[in-house]
């Protein structure tokens, strides 16, 4: 007697056609081919092509991101996604257009930094123009401002499942937390708040209970809602009240957006800017900020308005390193709270070490924004921990997948991976390792950047098997 099986297919990898190699491309890439995407990067930069060709397995293709031939060439008419992230708005916009029109069954997704270009044009962007998704990195940056300057302490303020689930980052350099081993966690806070990573030095830990938090940690805490005092408490920030007089230098697309912002959440703005035309543009558009035109590295300027006076200083400029020098000078000069825009990553340890703890980074930001639209699965979030060690993603529990109807603790996620709360009808759970996810749950999963992949094949329904 003979049998006959039928082998079972292999899943199809998922094809992305990225356009542009700046940061943003490269760190998108480099996320994609590490989780065994099939990846095509274009750009006219044949160096940059190069670098991403030798450090990754990826494609490249050179050539303008906005012509058909060029991604006809990258094999666009294939893809299941079309990511358009070079610092051209133009160029993305029209790009995700050819893109549409030689392939309806990509989704395209635009980096796009003009409001003009988005405010009021939904129906354009996405009816006439054929572009799914559009991400604007500013509008994240000013958000997290905004949380930086009314939770004092907090480096980082995530919220998931519409704020029933809250991720708080903070330094903890003193207090009941110091020293005490996380299986005991909870006899200094709720036991709704946990432990989800820990930074030290240049490591990124995903926790066990015999983990101790040290002097110096920057601890990422998963919160439910009304815990945010406590947690500021026990991590010895109590004592600093949010500010409420913001002095913002640069008066560019993200220090134009916040002063809008904060003039609405009823702050007391000053916003300087350099550029003689730009600094009348921005005084005819905003209301409430008084607007300067004025050198921030002008130590005379900053004493000639008070800056002392003010609870914090916001610098975004387009030069890092004219950021950081505004900020050290504003906090010689008596100002207590400094917010740094930031755009090389190589930066961040550095200004922590002379004392900038806070800092924002729009590429980071966009990165975040555009790996929530790239998950297998239905992926409602994602956020990047540490220097792109970790991720924590929020995804809906799919019937069928492997996630769901098994204890957590019989799920065999890999090590360095932690289911952190779930959202079950509107009500938050801290889960322990005897809790199921169930199908239509929100879950809330960290998994560090080497087994995010495998972590990924979590989230997808299991195919039917297809042997005879």
């Amino acid at each position: 007697m003979r049998f006959f099986f039928k082998r079972k297919q292999q899943a199809a990898k998922l094809k992305a056609v990225i356009i542009g190699a700046g940061e943003v491309g490269m760190q998108v890439a480099d996320h994609l081919a590490s989780e065994d995407k099939d990846v095509v990067l274009i750009d006219t930069n044949p160096s940059a092509l190069r670098e991403a060709a030798e450090s990754m397995d990826i494609k490249t293709v050179q050539g303008p991101g906005d012509s058909p031939v060029t991604l006809k060439e990258a094999g666009v008419e294939r893809a299941d996604l079309v990511l358009a992230v070079t610092d051209s708005d133009a160029t993305n916009i029209i790009a995700c257009l050819f893109a549409n029109k030689l392939w309806p069954e990509a989704v395209t997704l635009a980096r796009i930094r003009n409001e003009d270009y988005t405010r009021g044009q939904e129906d354009l962007i996405n009816g006439v123009l054929g572009i799914n998704t559009l991400v604007n990195p500013e509008r994240e940056v000013v958000k997290a401002i905004e949380r930086m300057l009314s939770l004092p302490g907090i480096l980082e303020y995530n919220e998931f499942a519409d704020g029933l689930v809250k991720m708080v980052s903070l330094q903890v350099d003193c207090g009941p937390m110091v020293d005490l081993q996380l299986l005991n966690f909870s006899k200094v806070v709720p036991e709704d708040i946990i432990v989800a990573a820990i930074e030290r030095g240049n490591q990124l830990i995903v926790p066990s209970g015999q983990d101790k938090i040290m002097a110096g940690d920057i601890v990422h805490f998963m919160t439910l809602p009304g815990n945010m005092r406590v947690l500021r408490r026990a991590s010895h920030y109590y004592d600093q009240d949010p500010a409420r007089s913001v002095f913002i230098v640069g008066g560019g697309n993200t220090g134009f957006l916040l002063a809008k912002y904060l003039e609405e959440m009823g702050y007391n703005v000053k916003l300087a800017e350099v550029d003689e035309a730009r600094s009348l543009f921005l005084a005819d558009q905003l209301h409430d900020t008084l607007v300067l035109r004025g050198d921030g590295t002008d130590r005379v300027f900053l004493k000639e308005e008070n800056i002392g006076e003010m609870d914090a200083i916001v610098t975004l400029t387009g030069y890092d390193e004219e950021n950081v020098l505004i900020a050290l000078l504003a906090k010689s000069m008596g100002v207590g709270h400094a917010i740094v825009r930031l755009n090389k990553r190589e930066y961040h340890p550095l200004v922590e070490t002379i004392g900038l703890r806070f800092y924002v980074n729009p590429r980071t930001a966009a990165v975040n924004s555009i790996l929530r639209y790239i998950r297998r699965g239905q992926v409602m979030a994602s956020v990047i921990l540490g220097d792109d060690e970790a991720h924590v993603v929020e995804i809906i529990a799919q019937d069928g997948s492997k996630l769901v109807n098994t204890p957590l603790f019989e799920l065999g996620l890999p090590k360095g991976s932690l289911v952190l709360a779930l959202v079950r009808a509107g009500e938050a759970i801290i889960p322990t390792g005897q809790d199921v996810i169930l199908p239509a749950d929100r879950v809330i999963i960290l998994a560090s950047h080497k087994v995010m992949g495998q972590v990924e094949a979590f989230f997808a329904p299991v195919p039917a098997r297809t042997d005879q």
